[in-house]
């Protein structure tokens, strides 16, 4: 049986896709999706104080296991990362996981996915998770705009350009077949 692909999820997927209602399908995909401990500590415990609605649902997911908690074991490493000031210390760890896990970061801070590039991990956003879905078949094209429109509503950015983008990829998924749900 093949291993399964690691993503360490940091927050902005999870708020998002939260938001938007989308979070529990995208968590359906195979793969295996970790969160640092310091990342649900800024979704879980700092959301529910601020009242976000997403903060219950992630909460559930890490409690059924389909998200996995994890420490960041080696702190020599998330030492060093967290020395960038433009990162907080859940960014740090989400990092630091992604290193020591050899796993894809999946983030949209812009500052997150510049460390992560410059420090060789491989990155994906809350778009590639969608993508992921829309190419196996867990969401139409349209399902996955409709997302991204919810989740722009509720405060997530994308620059036009990034969007076009992602239209034109799933909408080629779509025309190669890849239209029924799962």
């Amino acid at each position: 049986m093949a291993k399964r692909t690691v993503l360490v999820l940091d927050a902005t997927p999870l708020i998002a896709l939260g938001a938007a209602g989308s979070l529990e399908t995208v968590l359906r995909l195979d793969f295996r999706f970790v969160m640092a401990e310091e990342g649900e500590q800024e979704v879980v415990v700092e959301g529910r104080r601020v009242g976000a609605p997403d903060a219950s649902s992630v909460e559930r997911f890490l409690r059924e296991g389909r998200i996995e908690r994890a420490k960041v074991r080696n702190r020599q490493l998330l030492q060093r990362i967290g020395e960038n000031p433009r990162l907080s210390p859940a960014d740090a760890a989400s990092l630091s996981l992604a290193l020591e896990l050899n796993a894809r970061i999946v983030t949209d801070e812009r500052d997150l996915r510049a460390a992560a590039r410059a420090a060789g991990a491989k990155v994906g956003g809350t778009l590639f998770l969608l993508a992921s879905s829309v190419k196996v078949g867990r969401m139409t094209a349209a399902e996955a705009v409709t997302t991204v429109e919810r989740m722009v509503e509720r405060g997530w950015y994308c620059s036009p350009a990034v969007l076009k983008s992602f239209v034109s990829l799933i909408e080629g998924e779509t025309s190669r077949g890849h239209t029924s749900r799962g």
